[in-house]
C-alpha cells in the first residue's frame, strides 16, 4: 500500500508568517509617513491661514479708516493751526 499524506493544510508556515509581519511593518511605516506628512500640512495651512486672516482683518481696519478720514459727524469743521508747531528734529 502506498503512504497517503494529508493533503489538508492545517495552518500557516513560519515563512508566510514573516512575509505577512514584514508586508505589515511595511504598510504601517507607509502610513505612518502620510498621516506626519498629512499633520504638517495641515499646522502650515493653519498657520498661513492665520496670517491671511490678520492681514485681511489689518485692511478692513484701514479701508474703514482711510474712509472714514476727515468725518466729524455733526461737529463744526476744525482748523489746524500749524504756526506755533515746532519743528520736527530728524536726527535724534
Amino acid at each position: 500500500m502506498m503512504n497517503q499524506t494529508s493533503s489538508y493544510q492545517q495552518g500557516f508556515t513560519l515563512v508566510e508568517l514573516m512575509i505577512a509581519s514584514a508586508l505589515g511593518i511595511f504598510l504601517m511605516g507607509a502610513i505612518i509617513q502620510v498621516f506626519n506628512q498629512s499633520r504638517a500640512t495641515v499646522t502650515l495651512n493653519q498657520s498661513v491661514n492665520e496670517i491671511q486672516d490678520r492681514g485681511r482683518t489689518l485692511l478692513n481696519h484701514l479701508a474703514f479708516n482711510i474712509k472714514q478720514r476727515g468725518y466729524q459727524g455733526c461737529l463744526p469743521p476744525m482748523s489746524l493751526n500749524v504756526d506755533n508747531v515746532d519743528a520736527i528734529d530728524w536726527a535724534n
